[in-house]
């Protein structure tokens, strides 16, 4: 099979035309913050409430209400970074950050999380890249999440990270047939999602921003084996 491929533009980077609404989505953001913050403070005050004075099946709700709050208010956390991402306006912080041990980690955490799924990781030796330690474990984890979804239980997931002549490039592929080659292009986008992924597509957005905040691309493939979804970092970030 021919492999369709989808290239991430760079049209994120600082000094560009930043997109049209990220002002919009920011204040959004923000003015939804307070509330929400407010419904899990008073969704945990309802939690702790004495024996005897909620009901079990009140306690449920409490308890929906708190779960539903913290999902739409890490939604809106995403859509903000998404928004200072992609606008230039957010700083990064930029030091040494190691691959081969942000692969050991991100891959350990996932581990507990999707134990129906294999996923199998190495990583190659190599000097440190410049880049934002938190923000790039974040793009990480989001990736690889998202493969470990489409791959489902049972499936297999491989995450391999080398370094080459310009920096590293992180790989991971999935065990899932691979997604039709005319929504390659919706993986990246927040809130198109395709079949059969179940992200939002918000997360990744927010990895791609983030990918192309350090001067980087990520590209999705599909194999014939699966999808193929590769970072590309350089050594050190544009403008530095």
């Amino acid at each position: 099979m021919t492999a369709a491929r989808f290239d991430v533009c760079e049209c994120g980077r600082r000094g560009g035309s930043p997109p049209a609404g990220n002002d919009l989505v920011a204040a959004g953001c923000h003015a939804l913050r307070g509330p929400l913050t407010s419904l899990l403070a008073f969704s945990g005050f309802l939690a702790d409430a004495g024996e005897g004075e909620l009901t079990e099946e009140h306690r449920q709700f409490v308890e929906i209400i708190r779960r539903s709050s913290e999902r739409v208010l890490a939604l809106v956390n995403e859509l903000d970074l998404l928004a200072r991402l992609e606008s230039g306006q957010l700083r990064l912080n930029l030091a040494p950050v190691s691959i081969p041990e942000l692969v050991r980690t991100v891959a350990a955490d996932q581990h507990s999380h999707s134990p129906a799924v294999v996923l199998r990781s190495e990583s190659a030796d190599g000097p440190p890249i410049d880049g934002d330690q938190v923000h790039l474990q974040q793009m990480l984890a989001a990736l690889v999440l998202s493969r470990l979804e489409a791959a489902g239980p049972g499936g297999s997931v491989d995450l391999r990270a080398a370094p080459t002549s310009t920096g590293w490039q992180i790989e991971l592929t999935d065990s899932h047939p691979g997604l039709p080659d005319d929504q390659l292009n919706q993986l990246f986008t927040a809130f198109r999602r395709p079949a059969p992924e179940r992200s939002t597509g918000v997360s990744l957005a927010v990895s791609r921003a983030i990918a192309v905040s350090h001067g980087g691309t990520i590209q999705a493939e599909n194999t014939g084996s699966g999808t193929t979804v590769t970072v590309r970092l350089p050594w050190g970030r544009p403008g530095r």
